[in-house]
């Protein structure tokens, strides 16, 4: 069996379906022979020409195969026109003789003027559509750049590492003031148009970070308010360290250490290299200075989150009553006496609100107690609508 009768390839356009054995004059090429007659994992690839129209699909192991098992690939015409696309190569094991189907519909116009190694402005491509976009981020993210420019609007590429040569001060004294676009793409970049546009015209700003769940917007965000924090200072710190600064903090909202406090514990990670929480707490201060956050409204902030951490440590058992709770002990009392303070509410409504649920109808307010899982789901409730409360006043 020859390998253009093995392999197979089918190409849509419209409604009509044109397959190998209705074309019997492919020409298969470029074809690597593995053992047993296989095809080569490192290469995977073959060319076909069919009435005129050359195609070549190749198996891109950095892709990865998908959830069907089938291992992504691409499409290239090397004719006048160009073309380019990403389809399925089902050739993934010596016993798999299914044919390739790659639909014209799905095929993208590639730029063939792009550099080799990407564009660091996507507007800069001549096609700007998703297989084109993917192919420039991808491009760039194999020589290190995780940023990339699309007009205003900056994209991020996880590292998945520590890059600290990427914002260290040397850094950010490269972005202070430059004219955008003029440094390859940074998050320090977005953060100094915001900066100057708020201290030179006067107008409030807004910087957007969006993401999938672990796309690193959490870090983004930390970066931003690194580059404010370098930008200006907090005032009334000089003389006292950094580890004075914070003991301060911690006395002031009843803090201890994060082991102890049950929604900073679950992940028995309290420590990572090259990171100091003290430092970044300072920093997210300064930044709030800068961008004029008064120091009520801070202290409001922090009081919340501090809050926060003590409802997490009350915890319930079962009451008197049937289907009821009560504090389990004098440490959850404690936590949420602080609470209520922090939060500056009454000590009996707080606790009556995590004891009991509320239901009201048109003829009387119904009030329910609740056994201790259902007080549990009531208090980690409340901490959670308080913290989104917190991105939205």
């Amino acid at each position: 069996m020859s390998w253009s009768q093995k392999v197979g390839l089918s190409l849509e356009q419209g409604e009509s379906k044109i397959s190998s054995e209705e074309v019997p004059s492919i020409s298969v090429n470029r074809l690597t022979m593995g053992v047993e007659g296989s095809l080569s994992p490192s290469l995977r690839s073959f060319a076909a020409s069919m009435e005129g129209l050359r195609l070549e699909i190749v198996a891109m192991d950095a892709l990865g195969p998908d959830e069907r098992g089938s291992t992504r690939g691409r499409v290239l015409n090397r004719g006048s026109d160009v073309l380019f696309g990403f389809i399925h190569l089902l050739e993934i094991s010596p016993s798999f003789y299914g044919p390739v189907v790659a639909s014209l519909s799905k095929i993208y116009p590639k730029d063939m003027e792009a550099p080799a190694g990407g564009v660091d402005d996507m507007t800069k491509l001549s096609y700007l559509h998703e297989p084109g976009v993917l192919q420039n981020l991808a491009l760039r993210y194999q020589t290190n750049e995780i940023y990339t420019y699309t007009g205003s609007i900056l994209i991020a590429i996880n590292p998945f590492q520590r890059l600290p040569h990427l914002y260290d001060g040397h850094m950010m004294e490269q972005y202070k003031g430059a004219p955008f676009g003029e440094p390859s793409p940074h998050v320090f970049a977005i953060a100094d148009v915001a900066y100057r546009a708020m201290i030179n015209e006067g107008k409030s700003n807004s910087i957007l970070v969006s993401g999938e769940n672990g796309a690193g917007k959490t870090e983004t965000t930390k970066m931003l308010m690194q580059y404010l924090a370098f930008m200006g200072g907090r005032k009334g710190t000089e003389g006292r360290t950094v580890v004075q600064q914070v003991l301060e903090e911690v006395a002031k909202y009843k803090l201890g250490d994060p082991k102890s406090f049950h929604y900073l514990n679950q992940s028995n990670c309290y420590d990572l290299i090259g990171i100091s929480d003290a430092h970044d707490y300072l920093a997210t201060r300064r930044a709030m200075d800068i961008v004029e956050i008064s120091q009520k409204d801070q202290d409001a902030i922090f009081r919340v989150v501090a809050a926060i951490l003590h409802l997490g440590n009350v915890e319930f058992t079962k009451g008197k009553e049937i289907d009821s709770s009560v504090l389990k002990d004098d440490k959850s009392k404690f936590h949420l006496q602080t609470a209520a303070d922090l939060l500056m509410c009454d000590l009996g409504a707080l606790e009556d609100a995590l004891l009991k649920r509320v239901m009201i109808t048109p003829e009387e307010v119904i009030r329910r107690s609740l056994d201790p899982v259902q007080a549990t789901v009531s208090r980690d409730g409340l901490a959670k609508t308080i913290y989104y409360r917190l991105f939205d006043w």
